[in-house]
């Protein structure tokens, strides 16, 4: 290659790779780059904006792919909407994208890696509602009253007070069990994930937007980086460490793997997590390591657990994976957080019995795992915490043979312990042993 030619290619190639969604990773760029998709529905259809409008016309068809109230818009063409007013940042809300031609406005929460949290979009909805019916607060009357300037369309004439609102939530970023909650909560009409945008955007790669091909990069190097910490033993790049160590994901794979029979080649990322019995949650710890819980109890029976004692009365169980200081490590652990001294008395009695249960029924499985892995499992028998270990199992050795045994037996092991603790467990009566501890405690 002739020295100029190779100068222009060296150049052209630094220039591609200085993305500014590398450094612009946050919400308020997606949002920015959600309503510049959205605003080529505005441009007139030509040679040079059909591409582009189209794009726009695809993300806003799905983004009311489940229209509640869709009746409204079986007869309209979506490509005959030539007009939709954006606005960022009206009543807190991301973007709020205002279609005069259906009389339709969209919430969409926008986020990246974080979740929707207090309830957000229910509130939006009630807010935006309010301003449409009662024009007020005048703050965000007056940005939607300029919106419609912008746009040569008078507000006081647009018959705002009967919009239809629909919301979206759309998250890139990975949707963990209480994102998928929020997702199919009575708030949130539709959703959107990352590979769900990508499907719509890759569908543009002929448009030579710098824009457009420089968020698609960074959003498929976000995609890919997900696909590759499923890999339930895979490691740094330093091979220092394993990714179920730092990564949340990883470890909702190894417990979906575990406990909801899920392949181990990572086809359960991205499944909708609401299919799964087990709640799941996740959390950091002070040192800022990530954990990850799944509950030992179904959704349904999980919600009796804090009910009036003694009535359903069940122990608060969960599995966790987590990492210390001696490795990562798979436990089960038991919770009461109640401080009053009976509830103390109680704690360490319930946590004895539950002890001797899984003495009863799992001893085999788990003299087979410490047999199979190095001395990997441990009981510490305390109870005096709010939070106690009942099992804990070591998993590095776990992670290191993966590949030669495809995580057996310690999968089957596992799955065989957890099947039996839940059957000795849920059928003992914990609701006659509670009485009998506080009738002891009283004495």
């Amino acid at each position: 290659m002739p020295s100029v030619l190779n100068d222009l290619w060296l150049y052209m190639l630094e220039v591609i790779m200085n993305n500014i969604f590398s450094f612009a990773t946050g919400e308020l760029s997606q949002d920015a780059f959600i309503c510049w998709c959205l605003n080529w529905i505005n441009e007139s259809d030509n040679v040079t904006t059909h591409r582009y409008r189209q794009l726009g016309l695809d993300l806003l068809a799905k983004l009311i792919d489940n229209l509640s109230e869709r009746n409204q818009l079986l007869d309209v063409d979506i490509n005959s909407i030539d007009k939709i007013i954006l606005v960022q940042q009206v009543l807190n809300i991301d973007v709020l994208a205002i279609i005069p031609q259906c009389n339709l406005a969209i919430i969409i929460e926008d986020k990246t890696s974080t979740s929707e949290h207090g309830e957000q979009i229910k509130s939006y909805r009630e807010s935006l509602d309010g301003v449409f019916k009662n024009e007020k607060p005048w703050k965000a009357y007056n940005k939607l009253k300029n919106a419609f300037k912008l746009a040569n369309l008078n507000i006081e004439y647009a018959n705002i007070a009967n919009y239809h609102i629909h919301t979206v939530y759309f998250k890139t970023g990975y949707y963990f069990d209480y994102d998928w909650q929020v997702a199919h909560s009575n708030s949130v009409d539709n959703y959107l994930t990352g590979p769900m945008f990508w499907d719509i955007l890759k569908n543009y790669d002929d448009c030579e937007s710098d824009i457009l091909k420089g968020y698609c990069e960074h959003l498929k190097k976000q995609l890919n980086w997900y696909q590759a910490v499923s890999k339930i033993n895979g490691k740094y790049d330093d091979e220092e460490g394993h990714y179920i160590k730092w990564e949340r994901i990883t470890q909702h794979g190894f417990l979906q793997v575990l406990f909801d029979n899920e392949n181990i080649n990572g086809s359960w990322l991205w499944k909708d997590m609401s299919v799964y019995p087990n709640q799941y949650n996740t959390g950091t710890n002070q040192g800022g390591s990530p954990w990850t819980n799944r509950c030992f109890w179904t959704r349904i029976e999980a919600k009796t657990i804090n009910s009036d004692l003694p009535r359903s009365f069940k122990p608060w169980l969960f599995w966790r994976v987590d990492h210390d200081s001696k490795g990562a490590y798979l436990s089960l652990r038991f919770y009461n957080k109640d401080s009053k001294q009976d509830a103390e008395f109680l704690r360490k009695e319930i946590y004895n019995q539950l002890n001797s249960l899984i003495d009863k029924s799992a001893s085999v499985e788990l003299a087979e795992l410490n047999h199979a892995y190095s001395n990997c499992v441990s009981r510490p028998h305390h109870g005096n915490y709010y939070e106690n270990t009942l099992i804990r199992i070591g998993i590095d050795s776990v992670l290191d043979s993966w590949d030669k045994n495809n995580g057996q037996p310690f999968i089957n092991l596992i799955r065989s312990i957890d099947s039996k603790l839940r059957k000795v467990i849920g059928t003992f009566n914990w609701e006659s042993f509670v009485i009998k501890c506080l009738v002891l405690y009283e004495d």
